[in-house]
């Protein structure tokens, strides 16, 4: 379990998080998201230990990451996956990771088969590609057979299956009772894979709860309406404090008021509707509407902005 509490670090006049709180359950993988220089890479290298914060607390199974005596069996991390030397072999860097807490060599073997680095075992790390050195890196975090994942951007530069294997794998972990906190900047595999979430922006949690409430959520606040006469819609809607735009195919999104109340309105100005409900919220529209001028770049698109 990981419980992260008032965390706050600052370099020089820059405050990278500010009164961060989150909480990753055992048995639940947690997604960690938000926009570039969000506080993201701060935040798990703090829980992790690497990092002093300036203020607040962590703990990881109940411990404070500098009393973890047995670091690979409480956690499992996955920064970087070429954080291993070239020369070596996968064989070679995991045995020496193994040494270090006891661990068998068969363990070795097994997270080598498990991740498909088997049949490359015995080749050097340097002519690895970017998604054999993620495989690489997932077998370290998984060598000790830790009770707690944290993992940034596992699935970077893995291929369709890999991606699909990774999804499996952490669900399977999930299901025996780890603890997994996930970043990643790919909204639909994230969907498929979360339980709960914590959105992050400019150093400080803007949204955090499980997944399909805050879907739910969103989705609540919109509605979609398709009338023969949209426009004394439109302004019987907005004259109720609703805020109205049409996508061009139709329909009117209506904010600001629920389904029942879009209804009552168009009854009382009496416009016949075709239909009529809530607006399903896909992780990303939320993510994109929770983070919104807050991302570090924005580029220009035909009718909005969006993060770079």
């Amino acid at each position: 379990m990981i419980e992260v509490r008032g965390l706050r670090k600052a370099y020089g006049g820059t405050v990278a998080v500010h009164d961060v709180a989150l909480t990753a359950a055992p048995g639940r993988v947690t997604g960690f998201l938000g926009p570039n220089g969000a506080g993201k890479s701060t935040t798990m290298r703090l829980l992790l230990g690497l990092e002093q914060p300036d203020a607040g607390s962590v703990r990881v199974n109940g411990q404070a990451p500098a009393d973890l005596r047995w670091r690979l069996h409480e956690v499992g991390a996955l920064l970087d996956g070429r954080a291993a030397i070239p020369g070596l072999t996968p064989r070679a860097h995991l045995r020496s990771l193994a040494l270090t807490h006891g661990i068998p060599r068969r363990r070795v073997d097994e997270v080598l088969e498990l991740v498909g680095l088997a049949s490359v075992a015995t080749r050097r790390i340097r002519g690895f590609s970017l998604g054999m050195g993620q495989r690489l890196g997932l077998a370290a975090a998984l060598l000790g057979n830790p009770h707690t994942l944290v993992l940034d951007e596992p699935i970077n530069g893995l291929d369709p299956d890999g991606v699909i294997w990774v999804r499996q794998l952490l669900r399977h972990l999930a299901g025996q009772g780890t603890c997994v906190l996930l970043s990643s900047h790919l909204m639909g595999e994230m969907a498929q894979t979360v339980d709960d979430l914590v959105l992050i922006a400019q150093g400080r949690v803007v949204a955090a709860g499980p997944l399909a409430d805050l879907l739910r959520e969103r989705s609540s606040a919109q509605v979609l309406v398709r009338a023969h006469r949209t426009e004394p819609l439109g302004a019987a809607l907005t004259s109720a404090g609703a805020m109205v735009t049409a996508p061009g195919d139709g329909s009117l999104e209506v904010r600001g008021l629920s389904a029942d109340e879009v209804g009552q309105v168009a009854c009382d100005a009496r416009v016949p509707l075709s239909e009529l409900r809530p607006l399903e919220v896909s992780l990303e529209q939320a993510y994109l509407e929770l983070t919104r001028d807050q991302a570090e770049y924005t580029a220009s698109v035909p009718g909005r902005q969006v993060p770079a």
